[in-house]
């Protein structure tokens, strides 16, 4: 089969919690370039022409892992069953687009 399958794993949020997640690559896989950015886009549905209502920018990208810290003020409004994808930024002539995870948002509280 042709084309990258991005990895399948829910993202959990807690009312009045920080969103505070590490995205480790795989040991085979060659570091992260420099330069690299990563965010992660929250949408309503799974259609391809969702909006997107949020945009959470990593905060650190580093050569063996992408992070992420997010206040509670910036996602209690989001809704369980809304989809996210954490899209990867990596620095080429064009950039090259890298879809890492996707999957539903469930909530706990």
């Amino acid at each position: 089969m042709a084309g990258h399958i991005p990895l399948k794993d829910d993202l959990v949020l807690t009312r009045g919690a920080d969103f505070v997640a590490r995205y480790d690559i795989a040991t085979s896989d060659p570091d992260i370039p420099t330069g690299t950015t990563a965010t992660i886009e929250i949408t309503e549905t799974s259609d391809t022409d969702a909006v997107v209502v949020a945009t959470w920018t990593a905060d650190l990208v580093a050569s063996r892992y992408v992070a992420f810290r997010v206040e509670s003020d910036l996602i209690d409004s989001i809704e369980s069953g809304w989809r996210y994808r954490l899209l990867v930024s990596i620095p080429d002539t064009p950039t090259l687009e890298h879809c890492w995870y996707y999957g539903a948002i469930k909530r706990q509280q």
